[in-house]
């Protein structure tokens, strides 16, 4: 079983710095880090685990031996498996400005990590496929997956005040956009009306 380390159970600022680009701090050990940005070779939470899993007890992802993926929990075996990462760095800019800052030669090479199964509700359009997500969602969702592979307990909303914002700026967007199709749907029906008065 793979538990969840305190400090990932908490979101501060104070654990949480943020930079700004073009300033990068220099990590220690690179290999602790996790980069969540979908580049061709990143791996969804789960693979990372199994993968962890796997090296730590020597066994390759071919092996018919092969102990069960770190992300699945049984009663049989309550082995604690330390997770294999220290810091998670989250890219904060529009899609065409994270590109550029992800091949910085000091971001490029970390491990990435992809949460392929989530959509965006974010309400600007974008050039882009539903699953490429706002920051603010990609950090929730990786908290509560990260939460919900390796932990045994059931996931109670601890993360979810992240989105309290988000989602008072969606609700308030969905409102204006429910009354500017009202507004339009009235002007329209009154220029059809003064139309026909005057063909009449």
């Amino acid at each position: 079983m793979v538990r969840v380390p305190q400090s990932m159970l908490r979101v501060s600022t104070e654990a949480s710095p943020t930079y700004t680009y073009p300033c990068i701090p220099e990590y220690k050990d690179p290999s602790k880090v996790l980069l969540v940005y979908p580049s061709e070779s990143a791996k969804t939470i789960t693979e990372i685990l199994d993968q962890e899993e796997r090296a730590k007890t020597g066994l390759d992802s071919d092996s018919e031996e092969a102990t069960p993926p770190a992300c699945k929990k049984t009663k049989k075996d309550p082995k604690q498996t330390a997770i294999p990462f220290e810091r998670i760095i989250f890219i904060d800019s529009t899609w065409s400005q994270s590109k550029k800052i992800f091949n910085d030669e000091r971001l490029r090479d970390l491990p990435c990590v992809i949460l392929a199964e989530q959509k965006t509700f974010f309400w600007r359009s974008q050039d882009k496929e539903d699953n490429y997500l706002a920051t603010i969602e990609a950090i929730y969702y990786f908290l509560v997956e990260l939460f919900n592979l390796t932990s045994d307990l059931q996931y109670a909303g601890q993360y979810d005040n992240l989105m309290y914002f988000f989602v008072y700026m969606y609700r308030m967007v969905q409102k204006q956009k429910k009354n500017y199709i009202k507004i339009h749907k009235k002007k329209k029906q009154k220029k059809t009306a003064t139309h026909e008065a005057g063909v009449s």
